[in-house]
């Protein structure tokens, strides 16, 4: 167990919380570092979170604003989200109880369900829209070690296990993970808030706010800050190509398209590039081998398809509650037909994936999270300022979902935490507007209770002075 490690974290976030919790989001792949606390197994990960919700925890009930903390960040999204996530819990909750491995069912709900939504609502109280850069820049941090890793890999070779990567001295990268896939999956929606990132940089260091301003951009730092995007564009894209993450490429590109068909700038282009994509599929010009992937006749393609023909069997047995939390493995195999595919842990398509897990209630509860995300950007895209970013988010939410069409986007610590951070830029973005409007309107409240009070004891003393 690395202990020093955590105690020097911990004594960041007495000192700093918002700092921890940008260091958090840099180390969300250090899940990877497992250990056990005696009978029960952890990851560093987690125990940053436990450090950051408990220092979070005293100084709110030291300053006596739990409740007032916890009513603002309701506040900021009403009563019908409030009521979807706590859907979302109750069918995670259920599903401890309908799996086959109680032990294994109570870890993924921790580490799934649990702690990632509490820190949606920790971020929530401690971020504001200010933030926003600083919370993109951590991860961009985050996604340039891991690619960068990949990119070293491709040209060395360390670190790549080729018991399963490895054929004629070619291979997928995998950077720290186990598998090629997983650096698509978490690199891939983070691209998008990284686009974001380096036009607030351009925005800030070189062009338009220090033109404004008058103001000359500290020359050093913009140097390194060039250097560190320049390295963030040229490893993550190669990163992901190099891992062979197909699904990944294709979300990013198709997502891309689809984001640009609800916005007027770039409909047109969307539109375009659409119909040249198609014209390329369709008139035999791409190669077999793409074409192949893109309607799933190569070997993975028809190895989810049969997955897929299993799970829906499973399903129709068990409609209501699923296969519960890590039961999924269990209650497919009566339905496994095709000896030559392997079992994995999930069906890899983020319809079933939730619907085995968790159930149609949890499943249900997550498509209206979706719902509710995108019903938000388009309301808000029209007047708000922040047209870019909203039009990010929604690239990188599309992304996530595409690709989960054929992969598990979710159901891992990074990605659960990832999903929920990219959900809560949405209410940052307007948080201190709303915020400042409740602090208003109580304080008028309150006026309004003291002049009340007054006008009901003032005419109590004029009968008591008669």
């Amino acid at each position: 167990m690395p202990l020093p490690s955590i105690i020097f974290y911990l004594i960041i976030a007495i000192f700093n919380l918002c700092l921890a919790a940008f260091i958090l989001i840099t180390l969300l792949p250090s899940y990877l570092l497992r250990f056990s606390i005696g009978p029960l197994p952890s990851t560093f990960l987690e125990m940053m979170f436990f450090c950051l919700i408990i220092v979070w925890l005293i100084k709110k009930i030291r300053n006596r604003n739990l409740i007032d903390s916890l009513r603002k960040v309701k506040n900021l999204f009403g009563r019908s989200l409030l009521f979807i996530i706590g859907l979302f819990i109750l069918s995670a909750t259920i599903a401890i109880f309908i799996s086959p491995n109680m032990r294994a069912a109570l870890g993924i709900w921790k580490a799934y369900f649990v702690e990632p939504i509490i820190l949606f609502f920790i971020f929530l109280d401690i971020f504001s829209k200010r933030d926003i850069s600083k919370i993109i820049l951590s991860l961009a941090i985050s996604a340039l070690i891991i690619s960068g890793l990949a990119v070293l890999q491709k040209f060395t070779g360390w670190f790549v296990p080729y018991t399963f990567w490895g054929k004629d001295n070619t291979f997928r990268v995998t950077s720290f993970y186990g598998y090629p896939n997983a650096i698509g999956l978490y690199l891939a929606p983070i691209i998008p808030l990284i686009f974001f990132q380096i036009k607030y940089f351009l925005n800030t260091h070189l062009f338009v706010i220090p033109a404004q301003a008058g103001i000359q951009a500290n020359k050093k730092q913009s140097i390194l800050l060039t250097f560190f995007y320049l390295l963030i564009v040229i490893c993550v894209p190669l990163s992901i190509i190099w891992s062979q993450s197909t699904g990944a490429l294709i979300a990013l590109i198709l997502g891309l398209i689809i984001t640009g068909l609800f916005f007027k700038r770039t409909k047109f282009w969307s539109v375009l590039f659409f119909i040249i994509i198609l014209t390329l599929i369709f008139s035999n010009v791409l190669p077999t081998n793409i074409t192949d992937t893109l309607f799933l006749k190569d070997w993975s393609g028809q190895v989810r398809v049969k997955m897929w023909t299993e799970t829906w069997q499973m399903l129709k047995h068990n409609f209501i509650f699923g296969a519960g939390l890590s039961g999924y493995k269990t209650l497919v195999a009566p339905y496994h037909i095709w000896p030559f595919v392997e079992i994995f842990q999930y069906p890899h398509n983020i319809i079933f994936n939730f619907w085995s897990e968790i159930g149609i209630l949890g499943l249900i509860s997550f498509l209206t999270l979706i719902f509710i995300f995108f019903k938000k950007i388009i309301s808000e895209f029209k007047t708000s300022q922040n047209k870019f970013l909203f039009f990010c988010l929604a690239w990188s939410m599309l992304i996530i979902l595409i690709h989960g069409l054929v992969d598990v986007p979710y159901f891992k610590n990074d990605l659960a935490i990832l999903f929920w951070l990219i959900f809560s830029f949405l209410f940052l973005i307007d948080k201190d507007e709303k915020c400042s409007k409740i602090t208003i309107s109580r304080q008028m409240s309150d006026r309004a209770d003291v002049k009340s009070v007054r006008k009901v004891q003032t005419p109590h003393k004029k009968i008591v002075l008669q």
